[in-house]
């Protein structure tokens, strides 16, 4: 996730925020898929927000070490 522009924290996850673009969006979705099959118990989201692609994990509380190494890289919050 070294590409986020911003990275912030949410209730049970974080999101990273992108420029758009629509190579990485493809990329993005794809990785939902992938890690959406390996690891059951997180939530991904990717959207348009703000002009910016977002990529959103949530999950359970005690999933947060996950999401965190997942999503490592900047700390804006």
């Amino acid at each position: 996730m070294s590409q986020a522009e911003e990275l912030t924290s949410r209730p049970r996850g974080r999101t990273a925020y992108f420029a758009a673009d629509p190579t990485l969006e493809s990329e993005l979705h794809a990785l939902a898929r992938a890690e959406a099959d390996c690891c059951q118990f997180l939530h991904f989201e990717v959207a348009h927000q703000d002009g910016r692609l977002s990529f959103t994990v949530t999950g359970p509380a005690d999933a947060m070490p996950v999401i965190e190494q997942m999503l490592a890289g900047r700390d804006d919050d």
